[in-house]
């Protein structure tokens, strides 16, 4: 809202649920919620500065339970143009998200490749979640890095 970052996504599922919510740290019935479709994603604009992330944290919503629709593989792309994406870090089968309120912090694992830095960073559904579909629900996504 104080326009230092511009978070968008591939697809919302309803009006409560944009995709600024996943900035909402503090909120923990706060989430981003899309439609069911594949390869869903979310992405952080940083407009005028590039970043070089080093780490991330996930939190799954806390209206969940194990096994439900929380985040299961995915990967973590930078860009510069928005077009041309860099993966970045990579996560299968992420069991440490499954359960209400799960929270983990993950790191880059290519940070030989971020040395210039990005101005977008954005994680991507590279298959279905702990439910079997493609719903993205995320309570919360921070990135580190300088």
């Amino acid at each position: 809202d104080k326009g230092y970052v511009k978070i968008t996504s591939s697809s919302t599922l309803n009006s409560s649920h944009p995709p600024k919510n996943a900035a909402d740290l503090d909120d923990i019935n706060s989430k981003f919620y899309s439609s069911n479709s594949e390869n869903s994603w979310l992405q952080y604009d940083f407009m005028k500065r590039k970043v070089i992330p080093t780490h991330y944290s996930i939190r799954s919503r806390q209206d969940g339970c194990k096994n439900d629709r929380n985040p299961k593989s995915w990967v973590i792309e930078g860009s510069n143009d928005g077009s041309n994406w860099t993966n970045l870090d990579s996560q299968q089968n992420a069991d440490s998200l499954n359960d209400k309120s799960a929270f983990h912090t993950f790191d880059i694992k290519n940070t030989a490749k971020n040395k210039e830095g990005f101005r977008y960073l954005r994680i991507r559904y590279t298959g279905p979640n702990w439910e079997s579909n493609h719903y993205m629900i995320i309570s919360a996504l921070e990135y580190f890095g300088r």
